[in-house]
């Protein structure tokens, strides 16, 4: 059995700019304490944010943030199944 997936983009245009965002599946990855997205002033800023991001993530500088996210959805997960017995 095969299941489909809704595929979101990791940005989107509002009066700003384009607000680019982190995603640990559905969640929104913090990016401090105080922010959780970064606005790139045209489409074409926004792939040098992404590699930025990737960059980031790869040097293990959001490992708290997604480490924490991992954890809530498996909490989540838990209680559920708790919930089902």
């Amino acid at each position: 059995m095969e299941k489909t997936h809704a595929v979101r983009p990791w940005f989107s245009q509002d009066a700003q700019g384009w607000v680019v965002q982190l995603k640990y599946g559905a969640r929104v990855v913090p990016l401090d304490a105080d922010n959780n997205a970064v606005i790139a002033q045209s489409l074409e800023d926004v792939s040098p944010v992404l590699d930025i991001l990737t960059k980031t993530v790869a040097a293990g500088e959001l490992d708290t943030a997604l480490a924490a996210l991992a954890q809530r959805k498996k909490d989540l997960s838990e209680a559920q199944h708790a919930d089902d017995t």
